[in-house]
C-alpha cells in the first residue's frame, strides 16, 4: 500500500483507539505525521498512542459533548502547534437499526461543527504557497 506524505501535518481522529480509527492513525504516523487519536474507550485509546510512539497523543472524548471537542481540539495544538485535518470517525451504536437509533444518530452528527467553531479557519497556521484568504479576514 503506498503511503502518503503527511510530514509536518497534524490529524485528528475521533474513535480512533481501535478498528479504522487506528488504522487511519497508524497511517498517518507512517506517513510522517503526528496524531491526536479520540475515544471514549481510555485504555485502548492509550494503548494505541502508546504503540505509535512519539507522534500520537491520546485524550478522552465523547463525541457527543460540545466541551469535549473544545477541549480535544485544544489540547491537540497545546501538543503539536496546529491541526491540519479531521477524520471524524468515531460512532455510537447499540446494535440496533438505523431507525431505532435516530435520537443517537443526532446526537453524534453536531461534532464536525463544534469542531469548526472550536478552531476557526482564520486561527490556523496558513501555509506560505496558499492564496486564499480565509473568510471573515
Amino acid at each position: 500500500m503506498a503511503v502518503v506524505d503527511l510530514s509536518g501535518k497534524v490529524v485528528v481522529i475521533t474513535g480512533g483507539a481501535r478498528g479504522l480509527g487506528a488504522a487511519a492513525a497508524q497511517a498517518v504516523v507512517d506517513g510522517g505525521g503526528r496524531v491526536l487519536i479520540t475515544d471514549v474507550l481510555e485504555a485502548e485509546g492509550a494503548g494505541t498512542a502508546a504503540k505509535l510512539g512519539d507522534a500520537a497523543r491520546f485524550v478522552r472524548h465523547d463525541v457527543t459533548s460540545e466541551a469535549d471537542w473544545q477541549a480535544a481540539l485544544e489540547y491537540a495544538v497545546a501538543e503539536f502547534g496546529r491541526i491540519d485535518g479531521l477524520v471524524n470517525n468515531a460512532g455510537i451504536s447499540t446494535g440496533q437499526f438505523l431507525e431505532h437509533e435516530s435520537g443517537r444518530v443526532r446526537a453524534t452528527t453536531p461534532g464536525p461543527r463544534w469542531a469548526a467553531s472550536a478552531y476557526p479557519r482564520r486561527s490556523r497556521p496558513r501555509s506560505p504557497s496558499s492564496s486564499r484568504t480565509p473568510p471573515g479576514t
